[in-house]
């Protein structure tokens, strides 16, 4: 299962947390879906929590869903799909262009192959057009170079 935690803070410390953070999970199973013996049938059980992602992977602060797209810094815009500063570097995820969410990370994917796609001159796949390019707030229709 998939629980939403926060990112990494100074304070936090998800070894002393995480049993705590468990257990309410648990009883809300538990209680509210009707799982009351969800603790006998568990037979694998791993966690991966903020801490684990941050240095698991390298995600900046374990934020499991990219950069946040609120707020005055970066608000709706994420980084495009194509690199400006790295020629032939493109990129694909949560926190690239068009965000996070495993559709929309899909999607991001999408975008960046048929990106490069036209950049070796090929044809991107019909449907699949507008991708962003350039750093964040920089969009244009590939399509239109």
């Amino acid at each position: 299962m998939l629980v939403h935690t926060p990112y990494l803070r100074p304070h936090h410390d998800w070894k002393a947390m995480l049993p705590g953070y468990r257990e309410v999970i648990m009883d809300k199973l538990r209680r509210t879906a009707g799982m009351e013996d969800i603790d006998e049938r568990i037979v694998v059980e791993r966690a991966l929590t903020p801490q684990d992602i941050h240095e698991r992977y390298n995600v900046l602060n374990g934020a499991i869903y990219g950069l946040a797209s609120h707020g005055k810094v970066l608000g709706a815009f994420k980084p495009g799909n194509r690199s400006r500063q790295v020629e032939g570097l493109y990129l694909a995820g949560g926190s690239a262009h068009p965000g996070p969410g495993m559709p929309m990370a899909l999607m991001s994917g999408w975008i960046a192959a048929d990106t490069a796609d036209r950049d070796a001159g090929g044809r991107a796949v019909e449907g699949r057009e507008g991708s962003r390019d350039g750093a964040a707030g920089g969009a244009r229709d590939v399509a239109a170079e």
